[in-house]
């Protein structure tokens, strides 16, 4: 028996699983258990056809075939049942998960009448609480719990979520608007990147414990965003409160924790870091006596005085806002898509919800530039220098390109995300 398991001959990682399963209810187990059982893989084509020992899961009379097989002196374990028991077949991937990959003497210490008694129970509902002998094989995630809610809330500041946002508006206001405009799109680029090697590939055993939080952050910062930016009067500190909802709508993409949401968060980044770079450049070309001319009210009238700067800039806002045949709506219907596939459809009722208020303000300064007055002493254009005119240039393409044919790019992006999985 190996230093890994227990006197009982119950490794802890194994004892933690079954140990979470035993505090829920029978219905709230069987409901978890089938979600996870519909994204679970075929078996592999290598053990079909074989003719296992077919273990019988008593009290529930399911057939339940499992395959060891060892790689490299490591221990990986298959399971074959019936689709119609999800709830077995779920459990036995969930104990899997945590064995494969160890060594052969760590994996088989585990008495195979004790997960069969365990799935029997599980699934049957006759487990209402903690077995205090299981809960004594417990380890102490404590160190571990508290260690990823740091990591996790630094990265949440990196991108500028809610309630750890406060910092977003006042520096995206101060700072030189290139500096705005790079840090907007580079550095959350950068943090959802670490933010998805994290999760997916350090804590995939923990999505347990941050889906909920993760869920109430996303819901919290899309509301939040969307509502606060309603009141801005600066068009810099607008486009803050527009990334911390966007924030919000990423997250709902790396909820879903599957392949299709890694892929649509990386599509995301990818159309919102243009969209961002080319609607802070042209916001560095609007400039009154005192520099650039950021409060909403100088840029009335705009799009009489200078109609390109002015198209150019509402079709970056209604990019923001989600608006077919754009890059921001082939990346919100694919976060969405993804985020009601993994299970969190009142999530996407909420990123709907938010759009919609969001959609308000883009839809407001657009207004604003078109269908009002120019003043006298409005602001004037400045001519843009090559690396600008080159970043508002490409920044409409791509906004063009990926929301008119956005599907190659998603598929491109499915098969970058081999390198955060």
């Amino acid at each position: 028996m190996s230093d890994s398991s227990t006197a009982d001959g119950v490794p802890p990682s194994i004892a933690r699983i079954l140990r979470r399963f035993a505090t829920l209810s029978p219905d709230l187990t069987r409901q978890a258990l089938v979600q996870y059982a519909n994204k679970l893989p075929p078996l592999p084509e290598r053990f079909q056809g074989l003719d296992p020992a077919q273990y019988r899961v008593h009290e529930c009379q399911t057939p339940v075939a499992i395959y060891p097989e060892v790689v490299d002196g490591k221990m990986f374990f298959h399971a074959d049942v019936p689709r119609e028991s999800a709830a077995i077949r779920a459990l036995l991937a969930m104990l899997f998960e945590a064995l494969n990959g160890q060594p052969p003497e760590a994996t088989v210490a585990i008495p195979p009448d004790f997960v069969r008694e365990v799935i029997a129970r599980v699934v049957d509902g006759t487990i209402t609480n903690v077995d205090p002998a299981l809960a004594d094989t417990m380890g102490n995630d404590a160190l571990l719990l508290i260690g990823t809610a740091m990591i996790v809330m630094g990265l949440l500041f990196k991108v500028g979520a809610v309630p750890f946002h406060m910092w977003t508006p006042d520096v995206y206001q101060g700072a030189p608007t290139p500096v705005t405009g790079f840090m907007a799109a580079a550095t959350k680029v950068a943090a959802f990147g670490a933010l998805l090697r994290l999760l997916y590939v350090v804590l995939p055993g923990l999505r347990w414990d941050w889906r909920p939080v993760m869920w109430a952050v996303a819901v919290v910062t899309m509301l939040g965003g969307a509502i606060v930016a309603i009141t801005q009067t600066d068009i810099k500190r607008l486009l803050a409160y527009s990334s911390i909802a966007h924030a919000g709508f990423i997250l709902a993409g790396v909820i879903a924790t599957s392949k299709d949401g890694v892929s649509s968060v990386l599509f995301y980044l990818g159309a919102y870091s243009f969209v961002t770079i080319g609607a802070f450049a042209v916001v560095t070309l609007v400039r009154d006596a005192g520099g650039e001319a950021t409060h909403l009210s100088k840029w009335a009238g705009l799009g009489r005085r200078s109609p390109l700067v002015a198209a150019v800039f509402a079709v970056f806002l209604l990019a923001f806002a989600g608006i077919p045949l754009t890059s921001g709506f082939a990346g919100k219907f694919a976060v969405f898509k993804a985020a009601a596939e993994g299970g969190a459809a009142p999530l996407v009722v909420v990123g709907v919800i938010s759009s919609a208020i969001a959609a308000f303000f883009y839809i407001r300064v657009i207004v604003l530039m078109f269908f009002s007055e120019p003043r006298p002493e409005g602001p004037t254009v400045a001519v843009p220098s090559p690396l600008t005119m080159t970043a508002i240039g490409f920044g409409v393409v791509v906004t063009l390109v990926l929301g008119v044919a956005p599907q190659y790019f998603l598929n491109l992006a499915s098969q970058a995300g081999v390198f955060v999985r």
